[in-house]
């Protein structure tokens, strides 16, 4: 959603849920810090770490959305 791409990327779907399932993307460098970091945590293979809503609602790089228009 950020850059008009996915995250993960392989030729076929056993490849694909390999990433997905193991956490390996790549993302572009023009990306900022704050959008990368929350992306890692969001894309966390652990249920255990991986951010809640409210987490992600409370991450700095949230901080400047003006949630009022969203219905």
């Amino acid at each position: 959603m950020l850059y008009g791409n996915f995250p993960f990327h392989a030729n076929d779907v056993t490849k694909l849920e390999k990433l997905i399932l193991t956490g390996k993307y790549e993302l572009p460098n023009e990306i900022s810090f704050e959008a990368k970091d929350l992306l890692a945590r969001i894309l966390d293979s652990n249920p255990s770490t991986r951010l809640s809503i409210a987490e992600i609602y409370a991450h700095s790089w949230m901080q400047d959305i003006d949630y009022s228009s969203i219905t």
